[in-house]
């Protein structure tokens, strides 16, 4: 039972890596999703100034028709202060017009800029991309060879399990599942090395006898002593 126990031991600790594996892949998935999220902020910002872009043009070209059909208009206007009027009308688009330019050229200056901060983000992206995948697969291959590692690890335990009496191996089986992985311990110096409680003499007595299985009346592990070992 205790060479089952010091099997029992690594099993638990294999496990134990067993089930964060799955946690460590996640982690770094999660991290390069949110390593993406500056990528489709850019996306989106170059997508939103293109919309602007598109409707100051579309503006200009409405300006421009107004001019283009007020100047027409000047011909067929009558008096002075009417075509005063109207060539201020016309000044006045003119310079809505200078404006609205301006705000299409520093739009597609905007838009330059991100789209090359957006090639630079897509070159980080794709090594992150191939260093998270990598890393990713090397756990997988650490998983599956852990899980191999605790098949054979289990497979070993079980042949030793067949020279010991079945009631008392559920039993031991019972504490290795409730004990975090250790169901049968040393006792030291009177104490059980399982919850380091003081045991008294009459424990260790019962366990001299070999006549039963003995327990820690703190912890409820088996007890062993070294001595015998």
């Amino acid at each position: 039972m205790i060479e089952i126990q010091e099997i029992d031991k690594e099993i638990y600790e294999l496990r134990g890596e067993i089930q964060n594996i799955p946690i460590q892949i996640e982690v770094l998935r999660k991290e390069f999703e949110t390593k993406k999220a500056k990528l489709n902020t850019l996306e989106e910002k170059i997508k939103q100034l293109k919309v602007t872009q598109k409707e100051k043009e579309l503006e200009l070209e409405s300006k421009e028709e107004q001019i283009r059909k007020s100047k027409t208009h000047l011909y067929q206007i009558k008096t002075n202060k009417e075509y005063k009027a109207k060539l201020q009308e016309i000044e006045n688009m003119k310079a809505d017009c200078s404006v609205i330019e301006e705000d299409i050229l520093n739009l597609m200056d905007e838009v330059e800029k991100y789209q090359k901060e957006l090639v630079k983000e897509k070159e980080y992206l794709a090594e992150e991309d191939k260093k998270t995948q990598k890393e990713i697969q090397e756990k997988e291959e650490k998983l599956k060879a852990l899980k191999e590692k605790v098949k054979i690890l289990e497979d070993k335990k079980h042949i030793k399990s067949m020279h010991i009496d079945k009631k008392i191996f559920q039993d031991y089986e019972r504490l290795v599942e409730a004990k975090q992985g250790v169901g049968i311990v040393a006792v030291r110096n009177f104490v059980c090395m399982g919850c380091g409680m003081s045991l008294p003499p009459q424990v260790v007595n019962e366990i001299k006898m070999y006549k039963e299985i003995v327990h820690c009346p703190m912890c409820s592990r088996i007890l062993y002593l070294e001595e015998d070992i």
